[in-house]
């Protein structure tokens, strides 16, 4: 999802450096590109270490029942201030970038008093900010994005955690054999003990369990849908036990992801 430049398309260059790039205006039209075969993988971002979940995204995991997560990718991010040549920080009025960069930068902004506007991405918001020719206006976007669209970086490091990281996630149609992590979505049904006993199935075997997510049931008022991701393969006997004493628990129960967590390198 996004314009060339973006942290997708960063991290999409990274796993698949050979493969043809396709740009979505949005992350649902990600998961239609896949799921339709159109395109074999797709890249999303999936949560942040210090602005939180996408929440949009992990609902869209929930609603796309054919779509599974193949891998799990962790990028370092770097946030930076980007204005037009010749700009000046105190030319600054008004800052575009998306909901999550401007969640990331919110100290930097709050000290300077600079509001910020939501775009689609962070690279979207510099292609603006170089369109428009006006040196008030800037956007929150990777140093990458600075140098593809011509603008300059006005501060760098802006981002409020200094381990900023977003971890992608990459979408398709058929589940890896193996990897050293899996992840679950279920439901329960809405009585006192269920989710306890899932966790107890969970712990009993000495799973552990990295997260746990309770998101809002699209449709469903005041229900919950259940996100986990555990450590573990999934072609074990002792998994395969697993999925079959929670597929007996659960209301509903889905093998989302299987993948081997990797890291990438810091970005600027």
């Amino acid at each position: 999802q996004g314009v060339e430049g973006a942290f997708s398309h960063i991290v999409l260059k990274k796993l698949f450096p050979r493969a043809k790039a396709v740009a979505c205006p949005a992350w649902s039209g990600v998961f239609e590109e896949v799921e339709s075969g159109r395109a074999a993988f797709g890249v999303l971002p999936f949560e942040n270490s210090h602005a939180g979940d996408v929440a949009a995204v992990l609902d869209l995991c929930y609603a796309h029942k054919n779509i599974c997560v193949t891998a799990v990718y962790d990028l370092p991010v770097r946030q930076n201030l980007l204005g037009l040549p010749g700009a000046k920080l105190s030319d600054i009025r008004l800052v575009y970038s998306h909901p999550q960069a401007i969640a990331q930068s919110d100290r930097f902004l709050k000290s300077l008093s600079l509001p910020a506007q939501s775009c689609a991405n962070t690279a979207l918001a510099a292609k603006q900010v170089a369109e428009s020719g006006d040196v008030s206006l800037a956007a929150i976007a990777s140093a990458e994005t600075a140098a593809l669209y011509g603008l300059t970086v006005l501060a760098a490091d802006i981002n409020s955690d200094g381990d900023n990281t977003t971890r992608f996630i990459v979408i398709g149609t058929a589940l890896p054999p193996r990897g050293d992590r899996f992840s679950l979505l279920f439901t329960v049904e809405h009585k006192v003990g269920m989710l306890a006993r899932v966790i107890q199935a969970i712990g009993a075997p000495g799973y552990k369990m990295e997260r746990i997510k309770s998101p809002p049931q699209p449709g469903e008022p005041m229900q919950n849908y259940f996100y986990v991701e555990l450590v573990g393969s999934t072609d074990t006997d002792a998994t395969r036990a697993l999925l079959d004493e929670l597929s007996g628990v659960c209301d509903t129960l889905r093998l989302l992801g299987v993948y081997t967590r990797s890291a990438g390198e810091e970005r600027e």
